[in-house]
Order: structure tokens, then sequence, then C-alpha cells
């Protein structure tokens, strides 16, 4: 009896967390609706694409504010019936968040490496469909994992098969560690091509 008692006690969030997720959920909500009002109504991703790989991101992030950050500390108050929603919801918008770090790391590397190209090769029409196909799949694999998870007394207690649940943490990982790539060889790159320019202008000073 003692030890079920200590356990739901190490269960609760405190008041110390309950204002962390508060106060992080309300800023990053705000911050997130105001960037999204702005480039709804001011970026024309006619022009510049690669924008709505942003609106994916930060539509995600926002969601995570008002979906997660807003409801940890009462999720214990939550019915059954909402469990598996919640979760499917929030992971594929974690997942879709970190995808879309990669799509627009990758499309970085495409207007450095073919400047001249990239609109033949990016544009509006195939980042809607990237888009579109991504929200799908990562929707899927997160009601796939969620069809292994089952509630152990309330939406703060659930149990999942870890041969399940690691994949996932394998996935994300895999990810951060890919974007992370795209960035250093985006780097690399940008400063060997300043290296190049810095040389020229010493050989040919104007």
């Amino acid at each position: 009896m003692n030890a079920t008692n200590q356990t739901t006690v190490q269960d609760q969030v405190t008041l110390g967390e309950t204002i962390f997720y508060l106060s992080n959920g309300a800023v990053g909500s705000l911050f997130n609706c105001i960037v999204l009002w702005i480039a709804l109504v001011y970026i024309d991703t006619d022009d510049k694409p690669r924008q709505i790989i942003v609106i994916n991101m930060t539509f995600a992030d926002l969601i995570m504010c008002l979906c997660y950050m807003l409801t940890r500390p009462y999720l214990s108050l939550f019915p059954n019936l909402a469990c598996h929603p919640y979760y499917i919801t929030i992971w594929t918008i974690q997942l879709v968040s970190c995808v879309n770090l990669v799509w627009l790391n990758v499309d970085k590397l495409i207007f450095i490496q073919f400047p001249l190209h990239y609109y033949s090769i990016v544009n509006r029409k195939k980042i809607l469909i990237l888009s579109t196909i991504t929200w799908i799949v990562l929707g899927y694999i997160s009601f796939t994992v969620d069809s292994f998870m089952s509630i152990v007394g309330g939406c703060d207690r659930v149990h999942i098969d870890p041969y399940i649940y690691m994949p996932i943490c394998i996935l994300y990982v895999v990810v951060i560690v890919v974007s992370f790539t795209i960035s250093a060889i985006i780097y690399f790159i940008a400063h060997a091509s300043t290296r190049s320019e810095t040389r020229q202008r010493t050989v040919n000073p104007s």
C-alpha cells in the first residue's frame, strides 16, 4: 500500500513543472501564431517555396504547445477515450517538426549546390506534395505505434512494448543526426566558397 502511494506521488506533476509547462506553452503558442500569421499573409510561397516547410514546422510546433505543453499538467484528468488521439497527435507533430527540419536543410543544400537550377528542382507544387506525404506517412507511423499502446489507469500511465517504442526513438535520433550532418555539409560548402572568393579577390584586386 505504501509503495503504491509512493508511486502515485512520484507520478504527480509538481507546481514548478506546471508553471514550466503552462508558461512555455503560452509563450510558444503566441510566437508560433505570430510567425504563422506573418507567413500566411506576407510570404509568397511561389517565389519562396521553402517557406512552406517553415510553415509546416511552425504549425507542428504550435500544435505541440497547444496539445502538449498546455495540457501536460492535467493529463491525468483526461478521459481514456482521449488517450489514443492525444498520443497519436503528439508523436506525429514531433516527427513532422524533426523531418521538416531535414527537408529545410536539404532545400538549402540544393540552393547552394545548384543555384542556377534551384527553381527547376524545387517549386511550390513539389513542396506541397512532399509536405502532404510527410504528414500522411508520419501520421500512419504514429497510428501504428499507438495500436500497440495500452492504457494503465489513465492517459498519464500508458504501456508500449519496448520493441515497438525503441524504433521510434531511434528514428528521432537518425532524423536529428541527418539534419545536423546536412547542416555541417552546408557550412563547409559555404566556408570553402567564401575562402575561394577571398583568394580570388586577393589575386585579382580591382
